[in-house]
């Protein structure tokens, strides 16, 4: 879409309807060795939630220096689409497992 007259909230939409699941990964030296770390996990809601021009992420999993934690927030969009493919994402792996 580069050079194309294309305007910002239209190129919003198309991303927010694209994606579903970002993860925001960290790059950390540790010796001479480079080593990535997830420190976030979000769903991406679709154009319809969109609050204005802005796109509306909902953090699943964060990182606050004890390693990733759940956040309290159950993605729904992510657990209908693996439902779609025949795959579960239950409710009780998050609060069992990261509280």
């Amino acid at each position: 879409l580069r050079g194309a007259n294309v305007p910002l909230v239209a190129i919003r939409r198309q991303v927010a309807d694209a994606f579903q699941l970002i993860l925001f990964i960290k790059r950390v030296f540790i010796g001479k060795k480079q080593r990535r770390f997830v420190t976030q996990i979000a769903e991406m809601q679709p154009s319809q939630f969109m609050e204005g021009d802005k796109v509306v992420v909902q953090n699943v999993f964060e990182d606050k220096g004890q390693g990733l934690r759940w956040t309290g927030y159950f993605p729904e969009r992510l657990a209908k689409r693996l439902q779609e493919h025949g795959a579960r994402l239950m409710p009780q792996f998050f609060r069992e497992n990261h509280q």
